[in-house]
């Protein structure tokens, strides 16, 4: 009895591999072979056409048939781009351009905005979910074409230059445009083909450009030299205006006008002119300001101030003297008649007292007006301290003093008394 189970389990099992294996065979059966994800392209794209007389060919693939044509046009096109170069380093010495990347650039751009009218496919197939296609471009289709631009650009070109030293700043800058695209198609047509009108015309494009590149810079001179003769006009103006004046007007209004770098500024417009234009001289503009500038500074340099104070201020007059010293402006006690090189700082107080808790306190309201030598008043400021002791009102000064001493020193003395031009640095 056990020995027929046994029999019959191995039965079963005999039969159960005989359904697998018979399935497996009917779904081998069914797997088509075209179905199965190919990843290599096919052998035509792989041993592609080769250019000819008449015609170019470009490979491509892509997601669709449009994109593998894109990418076909442009493989043509990077064929274009080396001969492109190869006929720009050959004709690098009539442009008097060096090849460099910025050349290079703009060969591509130029041959990017190409649009292949006319081209035709070869070969497209699908294989492994990507298209593949081989399209030809005809080289007499092509050539006539850019031929026929290039003649529409001619005609603009000749139109625009017949105008002549007339023409407009927006009109030299769309002729130089359009020059340089004739230079670029002249150029990419010689690449595939030598034509004599082609060739004639690519030189004179050449001189076309150098002499509207020479009348635009002869009018951007002449419109530098309007806006030097108006900036040096004005400099003179401001210079006559102040350099008869009391030290402290005059530097005021030097700092006031701006005239420091309005000099700077025209001094480098008289350079760029004189590197522009050989007849022009630079140096008389860079003399005379340099000449102003060294009067202006010889008067900073002899300015003297002078300290007038009350009995209130004359500890505050103190540290004014020190803080000043250590910008080394130099400080007198007044003797004799003033010059025009000196400024006087008066220094005015009020003190309000009062004895609370044992304390001598005192608030101290200021006033410091500065005075040029002909007595006009330069600047004009009010300030409020306080101080206290317990030995009595004099120490009381002293503490307000050195409390408006940290003031001046934290805002510095010249912003704080509005003496900032006495120092004037650009």
């Amino acid at each position: 009895m056990r020995k027929m189970e046994h029999i019959h389990k191995y039965l079963f099992i005999i039969f159960f591999l005989s359904v697998l294996s018979i399935n497996g065979c009917i779904l081998q059966q069914n797997v088509n072979p075209s179905d199965t994800l190919q990843t290599e392209p096919p052998a035509w794209y792989l041993n592609p056409a080769m250019d000819d007389a008449d015609y170019w060919y470009g490979l491509g693939s892509g997601d669709t048939t449009d994109g593998a044509v894109g990418h076909a046009l442009a493989d043509i096109a990077s064929k274009l781009k080396i001969s492109v170069k190869s006929e720009y380093h050959e004709k690098a010495t009539i442009l008097n351009k060096k090849y460099d990347i910025n050349i290079q650039s703009t060969i591509d751009t130029t041959i990017d905005k190409i649009q292949f009218s006319g081209y035709e496919p070869v070969r497209t197939e699908r294989h492994g979910g990507n298209y593949y296609v081989m399209v030809k471009v005809n080289k007499e289709r092509f050539l006539a074409d850019r031929k026929t631009t290039l003649n529409k650009l001619d005609a603009q070109i000749e139109r625009l230059y017949a105008i002549g030293k007339n023409l407009s700043e927006k009109e030299i800058e769309s002729l130089l445009g359009k020059i340089n695209e004739a230079i670029d198609l002249s150029m990419l047509i010689s690449s595939i083909r030598r034509f004599p009108d082609i060739e004639k015309n690519f030189n004179k494009y050449v001189a076309y450009e150098n002499s509207v590149k020479n009348l635009k810079r002869r009018k951007l001179v002449g419109g530098t030299k309007k806006i030097l003769a108006s900036m040096d006009k004005d400099i003179d103006s401001i210079y006559a205006g102040i350099k008869n004046k009391p030290a402290a007007e005059m530097l005021k209004e030097y700092e006031a006008s701006g005239m420091y770098t309005k000099m700077n500024e025209a001094s480098k417009l008289a350079k760029e002119i004189n590197d522009m234009d050989s007849a022009f001289s630079d140096k008389k503009y860079s003399a005379k300001y340099f000449r102003y500038k060294n009067h202006i500074d010889a008067v900073r340099n002899s300015v003297r101030v002078f300290l007038s104070y009350d009995r209130n201020s004359k500890y505050i007059a103190d540290k004014i003297r020190e803080l000043l010293n250590d910008k080394n402006i130099k400080t007198i006690e007044h003797s004799g008649k003033k010059d025009r090189n000196t400024i006087t700082i008066e220094i005015k107080s009020s003190a309000n007292k009062a004895q609370i808790d044992n304390a001598s306190r005192l608030r101290l309201n200021t006033t410091v007006i500065v005075r040029s030598a002909s007595n006009s008043v330069i600047s004009s400021n009010q300030f409020v301290t306080s101080g206290r002791s317990y030995v009595g009102y004099d120490l009381a000064f002293k503490n307000a003093a050195e409390a408006f001493s940290k003031k001046a020193e934290e805002k510095g003395i010249l912003s704080t008394l509005g003496l900032t031009w006495l120092t004037y640095q650009p």
